[in-house]
């Protein structure tokens, strides 16, 4: 039966997705996720710190390639990672200050 099928991952019924930033840097950031419509605001990073967010289905689900963006508010530098495709139930994972963007 179906018992024997190994699951890769769990994926969400929403259809979302997660970005985790690990920020070694010493400014906090303020995160967004910027699609092929629109940017969508994630949330705050503090420095030194590390915080996982969901990445809306509706966006997941819209497709194509996706960066995610570190604004420092004018204290410290703005970030952009290299493109990524993201699917439901994947997690982007993105080191700062060194820039370093893997999905899994």
């Amino acid at each position: 039966g179906c018992a024997s099928t190994p699951v890769e991952r769990e994926v969400p019924a929403d259809g979302s997705a997660s970005a985790f930033v690990l920020n070694r840097s010493e400014f906090g950031i303020t995160l967004y996720i910027e699609g092929s419509a629109h940017r969508y605001p994630l949330g705050f990073v503090d420095a030194m710190s590390s915080a996982r967010f969901r990445v809306p289905g509706e966006m997941v689900l819209a497709g194509g390639s996706f960066s995610l963006v570190a604004e420092g508010r004018g204290i410290g530098p703005d970030y952009v990672s290299d493109p990524f495709v993201i699917q439901p139930g994947y997690i982007a994972n993105w080191r700062l200050p060194d820039n370093d963007v893997h999905v899994r």
